[in-house]
């Protein structure tokens, strides 16, 4: 089918992998995934919960093991480079790049985001994050990423 981007926001928990738990939960509980839904629209919406028929993430993640789930679901693990299945932070000299700042705002990220060239550093399966300021209220942790298909 070929490879498809996808970028989330979630307000920053105790720690990164707690947002990215909160966040899985998020995608998991709204059904925005294949194989409920073959191609997810991004920017995600904070949907209503969708019956889906799936009880966990693990049965998502093992039903869509062909084509992987075109969602946050199929990241497993965070690492210190950019590997498929993991997240990773973006190195300074990249968000200095794409975001012309070290320290870029959430309204930042999310003007330039999706049409920066943040998406050509990454492989299928691969998957970013940072975590942006926000005046309105917590922290946000951006992750966007390329699909394994």
């Amino acid at each position: 089918m070929g490879v498809h981007p996808y970028w989330y926001e979630q307000p920053f928990e105790s720690t990164t992998e707690a947002t990215l738990k909160r966040l899985q939960q998020r995608v998991f509980d709204a059904g925005e995934f294949n194989p409920v839904i073959a191609i997810p629209k991004f920017p995600f919406p904070n949907g209503e919960a969708n019956s889906h028929g799936f009880r966990t993430i693990e049965e998502v993640v093992e039903e869509s093991a062909e084509e992987g789930t075109r969602s946050i679901l199929d990241i497993e693990c965070f690492s210190g480079h950019q590997a498929a299945g993991c997240t990773s932070i973006i190195s300074a000299e990249m968000c200095e790049f794409l975001f012309g700042t070290m320290e870029p705002d959430a309204a930042l990220v999310r003007d330039r985001l999706p049409v920066s060239e943040a998406w050509n550093e990454l492989d299928r399966g691969e998957c970013l994050h940072l975590i942006a300021k926000n005046r309105a209220g917590p922290k946000i942790v951006f992750f966007w990423g390329l699909s394994f298909d």
